[in-house]
């Protein structure tokens, strides 16, 4: 999947540190969960999407690891990142949902 990316030169310098910086420690942490686990669901509380992969991800004995950020009622990311989290969430459910599917076949 490709992602568009706004090419650093076009951003203004005085806020080209917030860019890089912004929710460092949440990118940090995703991509230290996925250099050490097969599998990782990232999701916010509430979100019916992370919690049906978990579940098929359970039900199909597939070990994961499962980092969540926020809720609808207290929004810890409120930026681009988190939407392409809830993406990533509802992709996660979906390829779960066709493994499942063809193992039962």
């Amino acid at each position: 999947m490709s992602r568009h990316i706004l090419d650093s030169a076009k951003i203004h310098p005085a806020i080209q540190e917030t860019v890089a910086s912004k929710n460092l420690d949440i990118v940090l942490e995703v991509q230290q969960a996925i250099a050490s686990n097969k599998i990782v669901v990232v999701g916010m509380a509430q979100n019916p999407a992370p919690k049906r992969a978990r579940k098929t991800l359970d039900a199909l004995g597939a070990e994961h690891a499962y980092l969540e950020y926020g809720s609808y009622f207290f929004p810890v990311v409120q930026t681009q990142c988190s939407k392409d989290v809830d993406r990533l969430a509802i992709f996660s459910n979906d390829l779960c949902r066709r493994c499942f599917n063809r193992r039962q076949q």
